[in-house]
């Protein structure tokens, strides 16, 4: 499955004969996110579509409820420099997910470069200020695939992840439930409709 201009979604046995591509292998296994979705599609297009301006930046990125670790992944092989931080937003409900996320990162040369966190306050004391080595004080791009409400309730802590000037990515949400996310992120985050598919709509925005 190719996504945007550079990035496609392999099995592990197939290949794509394209010298720019960026290929993600992934087999289908227990944890969601294997590209099929809208709501996964949409999220790696921004992605491919992101990687014009910041191919050669190093960022910080979160992958806020990873499912298979697919976003994450995709994020790392579009930006060779850059550093992943996933959440397993479910671990309660699918223990899978993060032991499909190290699975798939070490297949595709990546789990070098992402770290796992069942709790979102250690990883928002990863990403603080006090972390010499990170020095940012939050991500510069934040990935939330998971569902309207929790997007929702979770606004605080989302918006809490990432530094001034970074960019937040939401979907899992209905066309119709669109202008009730954007609300709970207003004034801090001015969110807008990147993209819809299929009913479903993918936001983005930058925190001032």
């Amino acid at each position: 499955m190719r996504f945007g201009q550079t990035l496609w979604i392999c099995p592990s046995h197939a290949e794509i004969n394209e010298s720019t591509a960026a290929v993600v292998r992934l087999d289908p296994g227990l944890a969601f996110g294997t590209g099929t979705h809208p709501t996964t599609r949409l999220c790696l297009e921004y992605l491919d579509a992101r990687v014009a301006s910041r191919k050669n930046a190093s960022d910080l990125i979160v992958d806020f409820g990873c499912g298979s670790g697919v976003l994450a992944i995709a994020a790392l092989l579009l930006q060779p420099t850059a550093h992943a931080f996933v959440h397993d937003f479910v671990h309660d409900i699918d223990p899978q997910a993060l032991i499909a996320t190290e699975s798939n990162a070490k297949a595709n040369k990546v789990d070098q470069r992402i770290e796992s966190f069942f709790q979102v306050i250690d990883l928002t004391k990863r990403l603080g200020p006090c972390e010499r080595e990170l020095k940012r004080g939050g991500a510069d791009l934040v990935l939330a695939n998971i569902l309207s409400d929790p997007l929702r309730e979770l606004a605080p802590q989302l918006i809490a992840l990432f530094a001034p000037g970074g960019e937040i990515v939401l979907a899992g949400l209905l066309d119709e439930q669109a202008d009730e996310v954007i609300a709970a992120y207003t004034p801090t985050i001015s969110l807008m409709r990147w993209r819809t598919l299929e009913g479903w709509t993918c936001l983005a925005g930058c925190r001032a």
